[in-house]
């Protein structure tokens, strides 16, 4: 319901609110600083599948990411992520993307990545997919928010 800068701003109050819960367990100046950046990709990421914001920064993203892999002749990753592009082309808006469930699938699956594959790097990719999520989550919680007074005022 609410426009990007609407879900943006909420990414942010939610980032804030997260910084503050985790001041106490030390997360450092190079992980609180891209945190930003990932909460407010969450906060855009569940209207991937409608034409929006999210959804350019989504596919250029994309793009950028499988062009590397093809240029690092890593065509079995490159493959993978263009199958996945088609997913928010298959869905209705408010389905899939709008699910807590789903949404934290997506925010754990780089984290099993990294432990499988680059087991050094779980503790950024961890606090990194727990600001995406956070972000996510904001902009289901504004949705529902919105709709419910829209239901009571209209």
């Amino acid at each position: 319901m609410p426009n990007y800068q609407g879900h943006l701003a909420g990414g942010v109050v939610v980032y804030i609110a997260l910084i503050h819960i985790l001041k106490t367990h030390g997360p450092s100046w190079d992980i609180i600083v891209p945190s930003l950046l990932f909460c407010l990709l969450g906060a855009l990421f569940p209207d991937i599948d409608i034409k929006s914001k999210g959804q350019k920064i989504f596919y250029t993203l994309l793009a950028v990411c499988m062009g590397w892999f093809i240029l690092c002749k890593r065509y079995d990753v490159s493959s993978a992520l263009a199958v996945l592009a088609l997913l928010p082309l298959l869905v209705r808006h408010r389905g899939l993307f709008h699910k807590v469930w789903f949404l934290a699938f997506c925010s754990l699956v780089p984290c099993l990545a990294v432990v499988l594959h680059a087991p050094l790097y779980v503790r950024v990719v961890g606090y990194y997919s727990l600001f995406f999520f956070a972000g996510c989550f904001s902009h289901i919680f504004l949705d529902k928010i919105v709709s419910y007074i829209k239901r009571r005022i209209l």
